[in-house]
């Protein structure tokens, strides 16, 4: 499942935030882009997407990270996560 950040503008290109995983089996915070391309955005220190989500701006945030130049996957590249880590219990 990907959660969907609206672009606040026309001039900022739509991303779809996800948690994915390489070969290494690390699970990665990611932004799918228009392109299909998938931004690193734990390497750019976004490590819980929880975190990004609780954020007061987490639009921001998302952009302030994909400012850095994290690594890019080819979405075929890498296998998507559930978007929690684990569920609460009541």
């Amino acid at each position: 499942m990907i959660v969907e950040l609206r672009r606040p503008a026309a001039s900022h290109p739509l991303m779809k935030l996800c948690r994915f995983q390489l070969d290494d089996n690390d699970v990665r915070v990611g932004g799918v882009r228009d392109d299909g391309s998938v931004l690193d955005l734990s390497a750019a220190g976004i490590r819980r997407l929880e975190l990004v989500l609780e954020d007061t701006d987490p639009a921001a945030r998302v952009r302030a990270a994909a400012a850095t130049n994290p690594p890019r996957h080819r979405l075929a590249d890498v296998r998507l996560c559930a978007p929690v880590e684990a569920q609460e219990a009541s």
